[in-house]
């Protein structure tokens, strides 16, 4: 298999985020956490997030991941509980195990 096919990309230029070869792409979804025990209470916030949505993805836009500090993520809002994320930088693969 040459390309990753998720749908990620999908969602990344739906959102308006442009993509070069290289770069992987998320579709992602905003979810809840007990503050307490740290689970995930809902693997999909509420769907009228459209206040937040784009607030949370401005914060999270050029952030460099902490054990990769050569890759940054970019992230914009796309609808309800969804954003696109794209990662930038070197050694990226297609080889995903798990988006969850």
């Amino acid at each position: 298999r040459e390309f990753y096919r998720g749908r990620g990309c999908f969602e990344s230029l739906g959102a308006g985020l442009t993509m070069k070869p290289g770069e992987i792409a998320f579709k992602c979804n905003f979810a809840t956490l007990d503050e307490d025990t740290g689970v995930v209470n809902s693997r999909r916030c509420d769907r009228n997030f459209e206040k937040e949505g784009p607030l949370l993805c401005a914060f999270l836009d050029g952030t460099a991941l902490p054990n990769f500090p050569e890759n940054v993520v970019r992230v914009k809002y796309a609808t309800e509980h969804r954003c696109g994320l794209v990662v930038e930088g070197p050694g990226l693969c297609d080889r995903i195990t798990s988006t969850d």
